[in-house]
């Protein structure tokens, strides 16, 4: 995973940037946005405030306003964007407001009941969501932001599951190992789109604390998909013949459209005992 890296470079802009002050980072549940930040900041020696999970306007104005040449780490914020109010303050603390080039946030709802009077912001901020809805006010808000998106393939989850077993974040390398193991041999019966990091780590707890019986245990708990029979019949309005297509391409065009990964390929590819399947682009 090269996650932390590329995000790394990122933070680095909005630290130095005097014009960018508000830098949104997305991405599947799951997968350690917020790990990735928090570790990209901690890397760097960057103190930085963390606001709640449910933040109200009244308690980022606050907090804005108490610490306003701090970096501002709001996490979980896909609530944050269908409230025009906390909407209305970010788009202030991000982007000048006036002539002046300064970026104030005033005070100008009712429903602000805050001791703290109209100020001038001098901090960055970060977002971190599952999702951006779409509307106008939020479309103002990203156009005064820096974006970042960890985009999974699911065809790269096994190695990535891997690479997080051999990270050092687990303290018993072999259990964790083990995990990633048996949810490589199951994937092709798993809907790998709801695999991620905190799978493996719900596994690597069971195994560790259920050595006994932990597959059992861990199994109840995964997301199972249904007959491998009902894949083909999603398919297979999409199967045509390889007309020329590498297996590599073929492979692609099936985990895109599934969701599923590279085994899963393979393994209804033998199954079904026919020749490889080609998702056409034009069905798409």
């Amino acid at each position: 995973m090269n996650h932390l890296e590329n995000l790394k470079q990122m933070l680095q802009v909005l630290k130095n940037s005097q014009k960018i002050n508000l830098l949104i980072v997305k991405g599947p549940p799951g997968w350690g946005k917020t790990h990735t930040v928090t570790s990209a900041l901690n890397a760097s020696e960057t103190s930085y405030e963390v606001a709640g999970t449910f933040t109200t306007p009244l308690a980022l104005f606050n907090q804005l306003a108490a610490s306003p040449t701090k970096i501002h780490l709001l996490d979980d914020t896909a609530e944050l964007f269908s409230n025009q109010q906390l909407l209305s303050i970010l788009c202030s603390a991000s982007w000048p407001t006036g002539a002046d080039g300064k970026r104030i946030i005033k005070r100008s709802s009712t429903s602000l009941l805050s001791n703290q009077p109209d100020f001038e912001f001098l901090g960055k901020i970060i977002m971190i969501t599952n999702k951006i809805p779409k509307s106008e006010t939020v479309n103002a808000l990203l156009s005064r932001s820096l974006q970042f998106s960890i985009d999974i393939d699911p065809c790269n989850v096994p190695a990535m599951l891997q690479a997080a077993a051999e990270s050092g974040r687990f303290s018993d390398e072999q259990a964790s190992r083990e995990v990633v193991k048996y949810l490589a041999e199951n994937l092709s019966r798993l809907d790998v789109k709801r695999i991620n990091l905190r799978t493996l780590e719900i596994g690597y707890e069971i195994a560790v604390n259920q050595s006994q019986d932990w597959k059992g245990v861990f199994s109840q708990v995964l997301p199972w998909t249904n007959d491998s029979s009902q894949i083909e019949k999603e398919l297979s309005p999409f199967v045509e013949n390889a007309a020329g297509k590498s297996v590599a391409d073929q492979i692609r065009e099936y985990c895109k459209r599934t969701g599923k990964c590279r085994r899963s390929y393979f393994y209804q590819k033998k199954k079904s005992k026919e020749k490889p399947m080609v998702l056409s682009l034009k069905h798409m």
